[in-house]
């Protein structure tokens, strides 16, 4: 009995320390397993921090890359409109130089041809003023011929006359002595006198002068011949 009791003892001892060993065992995988699983899971984090890391530093390069870029195409858009506006500006000025060049010389054009005008007009004046002295000239010459004319044929018409007075005179002379003649001295006398009535009653041809085409001369009045004295 005691033996089996110390058998029993001893079995249950050694069940006792068997599960204690198996306890420790299974605590001791648990423990590992634990630390295993801590071990990846501090791996894990540590590798997802390091690939939100490194994310993170591929997203600051490319923000990074991409604002450098946005700057360096802003600058060459900036020197893009900048050489634009200069060379819109050089563009202005250079139309602006041609238009002043142009503006002189349409001006200089316009200032020869105000000169030549103003020249031609003068010639044109002298030469209106040189034709109205020529044609002065040329009245002046035919209205003196004309005066000459008309007091040549006036001291005509005066010598006609005496001649005829002296007729007359005569033919009243000889009318004392030729009684039976009387008559036809008479008649003598008549006809003379009829003759130089008529003659003053012929009017006088006077030419009339040339008028100039620029000026209009008056026309001189014709001189009425001098009666002839009885």
């Amino acid at each position: 009995e005691e033996l089996r009791k110390a058998a029993e003892a001893e079995a249950a001892e050694k069940e006792r320390r068997l599960q204690e060993e198996l306890r420790k065992a299974a605590e001791a995988e648990a423990a590992e397993e634990e630390r295993r699983l801590q071990e990846e899971l501090r791996k894990a984090a540590e590798a997802e921090a390091a690939e939100k890391e490194r994310r993170l530093q591929e997203e600051h390069r490319k923000a990074a890359e991409a604002e450098a870029a946005e700057k360096e195409r802003r600058l060459q858009e900036e020197h893009r409109k900048a050489s634009e506006a200069e060379a819109a500006e050089k563009q202005r000025r250079l139309q602006e130089e041609l238009r002043k060049g142009v503006e002189a010389e349409a001006a200089l054009k316009e200032q020869r041809l105000q000169e030549e005008r103003r020249k031609a007009a003068e010639a044109e004046v002298a030469e209106k003023e040189r034709r109205l002295q020529e044609e002065l000239r040329k009245a002046a010459e035919a209205e003196a011929a004309e005066k000459e004319r008309r007091l040549q044929a006036q001291e005509e018409q005066e010598m006609m006359v005496q001649q005829a007075n002296a007729s007359k005179q005569k033919a009243n002379t000889e009318t004392s002595a030729a009684v039976l003649s009387g008559h036809q001295v008479d008649w003598d006398c008549l006809e003379i006198d009829e003759a130089l009535s008529a003659e003053d009653r012929l009017p006088m041809a006077t030419p009339t002068p040339p008028t100039p085409q620029s000026t209009k001369t008056p026309s001189l009045p014709a001189a009425q011949p001098s009666p002839p004295s009885d």
